[in-house]
């Protein structure tokens, strides 16, 4: 391969190579083997995608603020009942409902993270995403442990990871795209003609 140069901001990838000694389809599976997907560039495509991202972002973050929102009432029901007392069975009523709140915002709005963090795990890297799905799934499984044995439950923890890194990537999201916007607004335009030089 000649050189490869990679634009994060524009999510770009420009690659030379010789195709007398680079196998195009072996190179492909080789970025795909570290977790890329290869796409040839189009501007019109590209816009689409982020807007798409933008969209689906706004949605998970919409459904996770939601839930995180409502199962911080519950939770603070059951950290007030575990300093002043609370029935059991209201206790367990009101934990069963954390975990309903619970299991959508972090595996509907969590989606991405875990699917990225599996990916990520396959190809040996450990990112990110990753951390997120530890520290949601982690608060998670301790909950969901401490629940079977009587003790406090951290269900809102696990929501709110999720919330605020949503949160955070919606705001990169939007961020790249303006940066993204710019940069092409910034290129100069291609010539609308072209002429042939002829030889002597």
């Amino acid at each position: 391969m000649a050189s490869a140069r990679v634009n994060y901001a524009t999510h770009r990838a420009r690659i030379r190579f010789r195709p007398a000694e680079v196998d195009l389809p072996a190179l492909l599976r080789r970025i795909e083997s570290i977790g890329y997907a290869p796409r040839p560039w189009s501007e019109g495509q590209q816009g689409q995608a982020r807007e798409a991202e933008r969209r689906d972002l706004l949605l998970r973050l919409g459904t996770a603020a939601f839930l995180a929102s409502q199962l911080m009432i519950y939770s603070a029901a059951l950290y007030a009942g575990y300093f002043q007392g609370i029935d059991p069975s209201l206790r367990r009523l009101l934990e069963w409902i954390a975990l309903g709140l619970t299991l959508p915002a972090v595996f509907y709005a969590g989606a991405p993270f875990l699917r990225a963090a599996a990916s990520g795990l396959r190809h040996g890297r450990f990112n990110m995403d990753s951390l997120v799905a530890l520290g949601s799934l982690s608060a998670l499984g301790l909950s969901l442990w401490q629940m079977a044995r009587g003790g406090e439950v951290y269900f809102d923890t696990a929501a709110m990871i999720v919330t605020l890194v949503l949160a955070g990537r919606y705001v990169e999201s939007r961020a790249k795209g303006r940066a993204s916007e710019a940069a092409v607004a910034l290129r100069p335009p291609a010539p609308r003609r072209a002429r042939g030089g002829g030889g002597a």
